[in-house]
């Protein structure tokens, strides 16, 4: 009985401490430091609000998040939030999703416009992209490594 009770007090603990962070298009060179520093923790959200985020360039989204409580990228309201224009969307971690968001008329910087990959060999596991729509450029590409 015992432990179950610090089970469930750890458990509870976990969720008490995920956290929304909500970004809009003038917000992107902080949205951008915040998805890349790892410092994301299991259950936080990074959500867009409604607009155009145009030429994101290259962004990391990176972490770990855990089984029931990843982290989550998405739209405020689904495919509301655009990205459009030059991108290079670099997926590496566990357990990270992309949620909601509408990629149009977006193209690759370099190969691959959304790269399932660190640098060396960093790889992603268990991160689907869920409700998400790609109306890419025509010479847009996506790497599952």
């Amino acid at each position: 009985m015992k432990k179950l009770c610090v089970l469930l007090l750890l458990t509870v603990s976990l969720f008490a401490n995920a956290k929304e962070y909500t970004f809009s298009p003038k917000d992107v060179p902080a949205m951008k430091q915040l998805l890349g520093s790892g410092n994301l923790q299991p259950g936080d959200a990074v959500v867009l609000k409604d607009g155009a985020y145009h030429n994101l360039e290259e962004i990391h989204f990176t972490g770990k998040g855990v089984s029931g409580k990843p982290i989550v990228w998405r739209a405020e309201n689904p495919g509301k939030a655009v990205i459009s224009g030059k991108l290079r969307l670099k997926i590496y971690g566990e357990y990270l999703q992309l949620e909601d968001l509408l990629f149009y008329k977006a193209w690759a910087i370099g190969h691959d416009m959304i790269d399932f990959q660190g640098e060396k060999g960093v790889y992603a596991s268990f991160c689907p992209v869920s409700y998400t729509h790609l109306r890419a450029h025509r010479h847009a590409q996506i790497s599952y490594a």
